[in-house]
């Protein structure tokens, strides 16, 4: 035992400096682990993201000219309605983006992204609704039903997705395609912040992104 006392007598300032290098090594590999963890949970999100929209682009990712026909499909069967489209990856972003995005008005856009698909999904309602109207199935069904059945596919397009000409004079902002556009937008000045992508992942501080993508 006394051998051991003297011996750490001795050296009791080198076991103490490697105490301290090995605690130091670990919390560095434990913030790394966690670090590499975050990271992994906002690709995954970004991803699905994209890959939401994606899906969502042949919906409204076109706007509409008013009193033009949108698909010839209009023409032969007026019983058509469009898919209702899915939220599932928008909402998972809004949820945890606030700790995970550097760009902070992507996520202002995706809120306003996702109140416009909860209006273009209850006009889809409205339509698919009144569509199941046993008169419009009639031989000859009456004009009027036929004109509001038209009229509700109608507020699809020109009310949920968009309007071009006034998305054009900038009077879009309640119509689903003017928030897909800033999304988009957005979401492409998100993944383009390399370098502040960098820094976050190493100390996990993010800096406002003043300049516009």
């Amino acid at each position: 035992m006394s051998d051991v006392v003297a011996w750490l007598d001795k050296h009791g300032g080198v076991v103490a400096s490697l105490g301290v290098v090995v605690g130091v090594v670990g919390a560095v590999v434990v913030w790394f682990v966690y670090r590499i963890g975050v990271r992994g949970q906002r690709k995954g999100v970004l991803n699905a993201l994209r890959e939401e929209l994606d899906l969502h682009e042949s919906w409204v990712g076109t706007s509409y000219i008013r009193g033009v026909t949108p698909p010839q499909l209009w023409h032969t069967n007026f019983r058509w309605i469009p898919f209702k489209l899915s939220t599932v990856a928008v909402d998972a972003a809004i949820s945890t983006g606030p700790s995970l995005f550097l760009n902070h008005r992507l996520l202002t856009a995706l809120v306003g992204y996702r109140q416009r698909v909860l209006g273009f999904n209850q006009l889809v309602d409205q339509a698919a609704v009144f569509q199941a109207n046993p008169g419009l199935y009639r031989r000859f069904p009456s004009s009027r039903l036929v004109k509001r059945a038209f009229d509700l596919v109608g507020a699809i397009h020109y009310t949920g997705i968009g309007h071009a000409d006034e998305d054009r004079a900038g009077e879009g902002r309640g119509m689903a395609n003017y928030y897909f556009k800033q999304v988009r937008r957005e979401l492409r000045c998100e993944e383009s912040v390399r370098i502040r992508s960098l820094i976050w992942f190493v100390t996990a501080l993010r800096t406002p992104l003043r300049r516009r993508c």
